[in-house]
């Protein structure tokens, strides 16, 4: 980044602490989950392990409340919201390095930080929530940055931040796991490497989360008992990978059946039952895309728009990783 991007990087971190300190003061009524995070911090911090498990079984943003507000001796609600501002800020950052390293300029960071700093959603009610997905959306982000380079560079490092932000990620939110697991099968089409190069690069991306959850699960088993609760919800990735995938097989069916006595009155069974289907997934497609439509509203729609447009967009080495990291996440 030149020094008027680095400008643009440190005006916008800047006004996310202000915003956040803004909503926090305005809006100082705890949320629902955040009561459950604070009293299991608390729990901690009083030495009872196994109450805060039993209140919460993945403990890491309750445990990361309870440890900053003991080196600071901040309340534990104050700890809960210096943890997201700082949060926040790194999702910043990180949103308009991804821009930056994927070809934007100026021009391009700037419509960036406006997009992100004005959108209702952060303002209106996450700065001022005590939640654990700011955490996940900050190492979320800070890890789509470093694999970007991971893949536009093919260097080692990269793929260590990349590993270490993710699995960062996946402490705050389990769903994270599904990232670690998916994203780096992309990397199986990187143009201009041969086979045994994409592979290693694989092994490469694998490496740091599997290190990360191999130490993880040592510390756990020497936990006993308390092991239990948190390694009881391991497997929820897998069964969101197993749910999904029947819930949409089951949901393509019943859309298929619907459409062919639908739409396809009159037309040989055979013939629509071969196009049953495939109209089904093309109605998903279109419900897909009008939540996509419904989240963004048309205020955002419109530079979204234009900026696909741009030579920006067309010129990106890394658009393969922004579509497969989109659709892991639907």
């Amino acid at each position: 980044m030149n020094r008027s991007e680095r400008r643009i990087v440190i005006a916008s971190v800047i006004v996310s602490v202000l915003f956040s300190g803004l909503a926090i003061f305005l809006d100082s009524t705890i949320n629902p989950d955040g009561y459950l995070y604070l009293k299991s911090a608390e729990h901690l911090l009083q030495g009872n392990v196994e109450d805060s498990l039993t209140l919460y079984g993945w403990p890491f943003y309750s445990g990361l409340i309870a440890a900053v507000a003991w080196v600071t001796g901040l309340d534990p609600e104050y700890a809960a919201y210096a943890i997201n501002t700082a949060c926040f800020a790194l999702l910043t950052i990180s949103f308009l390095s991804s821009i930056k390293i994927s070809g934007g300029g100026r021009e391009e960071l700037l419509c960036g930080a406006i997009l992100l700093l004005s959108h209702p959603g952060w303002n209106r009610a996450y700065r001022s929530y005590i939640m654990r997905d700011a955490g996940y959306w900050a190492f979320f982000m800070l890890g789509f940055l470093y694999f970007v380079r991971y893949w536009k560079g093919g260097r080692t490092r990269h793929a260590w931040f990349w590993g270490g932000a993710m699995f960062a990620a996946s402490l705050f939110r389990i769903e994270g796991m599904v990232f670690l697991a998916a994203a780096p099968l992309v990397l199986l089409i990187r143009p201009e490497t041969p086979f045994r190069g994409r592979l290693r690069l694989l092994v490469q991306a694998w490496f740091v989360p599997m290190l990360g959850a191999s130490a993880l699960l040592v510390v756990l088993l020497k936990r006993g008992g308390e092991a239990s609760t948190i390694l009881g919800r391991i497997p929820e990735f897998m069964d969101f990978f197993q749910d999904s995938v029947l819930g949409l097989k089951d949901m393509l069916q019943v859309k298929g059946n619907a459409l062919r006595e639908a739409f396809f009155t009159g037309i040989a069974r055979d013939y629509s039952r071969d196009y049953a289907i495939p109209a089904a997934i093309s109605v998903l497609g279109v419900v897909i895309l009008m939540e996509i439509v419904g989240a963004l509203t048309p205020v955002y729609l419109v530079p979204l728009g234009y900026g696909l447009h741009r030579p920006v967009w067309r010129r990106m080495t890394a658009n393969p990783v922004v579509v497969w990291f989109g659709f892991v996440n639907l």
